[in-house]
């Protein structure tokens, strides 16, 4: 198996959550501004929907990379291929 599938999905959310960063600073300190909470409304504000789903995406992939790597380390295929 290839030991480097978890450690790339780790690589791939991190920069995606740089490149977020990056992208939408504007709509992150517009939302910082207004207090945080309860500040995206739907169907109103799509920078900061798009903002904040972009965001979202990149622990739950590196929270996959981390659950690919110890099944690499355990040979379990099944989640491997349930990652995958």
């Amino acid at each position: 198996m290839n030991r480097f599938a978890g450690y790339l999905l780790m690589t791939v959310a991190i920069g995606h959550a740089l490149v977020g960063l990056i992208l939408y600073r504007g709509s992150l300190g517009a939302i910082w501004a207004a207090g945080f909470f309860n500040t995206i409304r739907p169907g109103v504000d799509f920078d900061r929907q798009a903002v904040f789903w972009f965001l979202t995406f990149s622990p739950l992939v590196f929270l996959l990379g981390q659950i690919a790597n110890r099944a690499l380390d355990r040979r379990d295929a099944s989640v491997l291929s349930l990652i995958g």
